[in-house]
């Protein structure tokens, strides 16, 4: 097997929309739900990548710095008045993508190897990666797409 039979990223890749720097943060939770996915892209309206944001990026701001001190809390039942507090929703109607969004992401060729993917997530610890052409957004990898091609699970 010569080098360029190996798959390509743009093989596997989802191409997914992304979203736009002025886009609420509400809209973006409401993308990562719709196609499940770990990480999405920001760009322009040319399709020039500006950065990225990973659901954990989302998440983190709802979870209290104590609780990593706790190392059992299964005895909480309710944080009480901190969720309703917490919960109240009033972030996602006060920021937009560009204000949370990482410009140094980790991403990926779509001309490079299924196995760079793979390697890339694994030594950034990701879960998926931007796919690009240039500084052009073309879609993402994530873990899934990869046992596709480690498993062949969509023959």
């Amino acid at each position: 097997m010569q080098l360029e039979d190996f798959p390509k990223v743009s093989e596997y890749m989802s191409k997914l929309p992304p979203v736009s720097p002025s886009t609420p943060l509400k809209d973006v939770a409401k993308h990562f739900k719709k196609y499940k996915i770990p990480i999405v892209a920001v760009t322009d309206n040319t399709n020039v990548i500006l950065g990225a944001i990973y659901i954990s990026t989302l998440i983190k701001p709802f979870i209290p710095d104590f609780i990593d001190y706790i190392d059992n809390f299964g005895f909480i039942s309710n944080l009480g008045a901190l969720e309703h507090k917490i919960f109240s929703g009033e972030m996602s109607a006060l920021f937009l993508a560009q204000d949370v969004m990482d410009t140094n992401y980790p991403s990926i060729e779509e001309t490079d190897s299924t196995v760079k993917a793979l390697f890339a997530m694994h030594r950034e610890k990701v879960t998926g990666l931007i796919v690009k052409k240039g500084n052009l957004y073309r879609g993402i990898i994530v873990r899934c797409d990869l046992l596709e091609f480690l498993y062949g699970t969509n023959k």
